[in-house]
């Protein structure tokens, strides 16, 4: 397992416009929840800063992702992100499997937008 080194130089500082922010604790990161350019966070993941997506309110993208996995000790670290142990869904869910979506008359009540 990589040793995560909360303080280092990283590649991404020296190419990117895009100034690391720093936690309470000091821990560096990017802020990247307002960056539209694809190519920044392309830039930005090439690093192992963590980078702060705006994961409440978008699905991450695979590289996102990946790059958190990747990078997991240093989420956990500058986020305060819990480890989970595998598999925390109920059994159900992977065995049957139930859509949300059972109407059009409850997705309309539901606010779930259901494709037909």
């Amino acid at each position: 397992m990589r040793q995560f080194n909360p303080k280092p130089k990283e590649y991404a500082d020296t190419i990117m416009p895009i100034p690391s922010s720093t936690t309470p604790n000091g821990l560096r990161f990017f802020d990247a929840r307002n960056v539209e350019d694809d190519d920044m966070i392309r830039s930005l993941l090439r690093g192992n800063l963590p980078v702060r997506f705006d994961w409440e309110n978008k699905w991450l993208r695979g590289d996102q992702y990946a790059h958190m996995l990747n990078n997991i000790d240093a989420y956990r670290a500058t986020f305060g992100m819990p480890k989970l142990g595998e598999k925390q869904h109920p059994e159900n869910i992977y065995v049957q499997p139930e859509s949300k979506c059972r109407s059009s008359n409850s997705s309309r009540r539901s606010g779930l937008l259901c494709a037909s």
